[in-house]
């Protein structure tokens, strides 16, 4: 056995250099990070921001619609109890004429006291708090008071939720230069190491060129992590 021992050539480890050593940092450095930029752009969302703007965008159409046909809805029944109203007025002052005769006046009062019932029966039906001092029906302000409730009940405003899913996709499109830039650095660390030691100016090269492209996506990330709106 001591024999066969000691017919073997025993040969010796090879020491790594100290290149190489960085080399392995880097690329355990680069797939960590390649990780970590993987995980945070699987944690941007488009298409729930995309549908809570439609949903808010459906929902301020739909109030402006249904807002503005009930207040012009409202000034038309105004409209209705105004002509009633001054019909009625016109009826009262051909009764004050002593001239008619008693036939007229029982004509009259027939159609005055017709008139009245209509106009008081439809002053209920609308509001007055949006009437002018020269009498008509403010239109705008009546839908502006309505929409304005209607936003406290509800999500009218869809374009800072489409602003949001925008900017999500831009950060999307950075991930994927990143991803671009950090293949790069992988693979130049790769070349590096390949590279025979007596080529020490392309080892360093492409090292420093893979060091380089890794930092330029790291500080790309930080910016969009912590600066990109």
């Amino acid at each position: 056995m001591s024999d066969i021992a000691e017919g073997i050539e025993l040969t010796e480890i090879d020491e790594l250099e100290p290149i190489e050593i960085i080399v392995a940092i880097l690329l355990t450095v680069a797939a960590i990070y390649s990780t970590f930029a993987a995980w945070s752009a699987t944690l941007i969302d488009i298409e729930p921001i995309d549908y809570v703007g439609i949903v808010a965008l459906l929902n301020r159409e739909r109030t402006t619609i249904i807002n503005r046909s009930e207040a012009i809805q409202n000034k038309t029944i105004y409209t209705y109890y105004l002509q009633h109203q001054l019909y009625t007025d016109s009826l009262e002052a051909q009764l004050g004429d002593s001239s008619a005769s008693e036939e007229d006046v029982s004509r009259l009062n027939e159609q005055f006291d017709e008139s009245a019932s209509l106009a008081a029966q439809s002053r209920y039906f609308f509001p007055g708090q949006y009437l002018n001092v020269d009498g008509s029906y403010d239109v705008e302000r009546e839908f502006q008071t309505r929409q304005a409730q209607s936003a406290r009940e509800y999500d009218l405003d869809a374009q800072p939720w489409f602003d949001e899913a925008n900017a999500n996709r831009r950060r999307i499109r950075i991930y994927n230069n990143i991803f671009t830039v950090l293949a790069a650095s992988l693979a130049c660390y790769a070349v590096a190491s390949i590279f025979h030691e007596d080529r020490r100016v392309l080892r360093f090269s492409f090292l420093g060129l893979g060091v380089i492209t890794f930092v330029g996506s790291f500080a790309y990330t930080i910016y969009l992590q912590f600066f990109m709106a």
